[in-house]
């Protein structure tokens, strides 16, 4: 298996969810990537999962022959049979944090985060 990489794209001109699609479309089409995922427009990023041989430049004319503009922000080779959540955001490390006043979001698999003396919306734990 080739070696693989994780790359971190800004994009801007987006201005809808078909935008997004568009996108996405434009970087799997680069011969070498695996994945794509462009989570939001809002956003304005996205992030690809390739051989480490495609290079910056294909991301970029693809982001542009789509009608839009790229930056490549980040390289990180990855490890493993590593791929994108199937659902959720664009992630790739889980941070739990202490709540300040000593207590701690308890780790929750069905729902977003929620600090256990404060509940949910408490934004110090973390919790939206």
């Amino acid at each position: 298996m080739a070696e693989r990489t994780q790359i971190s794209l800004r994009v801007e001109g987006m201005t809808c969810d078909g935008c997004t699609r568009h996108v996405t479309r434009a970087l799997e089409g680069v011969p070498g990537v695996e994945e794509a995922r462009v989570p939001t427009w809002q956003m304005g990023q996205a992030t690809v999962l390739a051989e480490e041989a495609v290079a910056d430049e294909a991301l970029t004319r693809a982001v542009e022959e789509a009608g839009y503009r790229a930056l490549i922000l980040e390289r990180r080779p990855v490890e493993g049979e590593r791929r994108f959540p199937s659902t959720g955001g664009d992630y790739d490390l889980m941070v739990i944090r202490e709540c300040p006043d000593g207590g701690r979001p308890p780790l929750r698999l069905d729902g977003p985060p929620s600090c256990d003396i404060h509940g949910p919306g408490h934004r110090q734990c973390g919790a939206d």
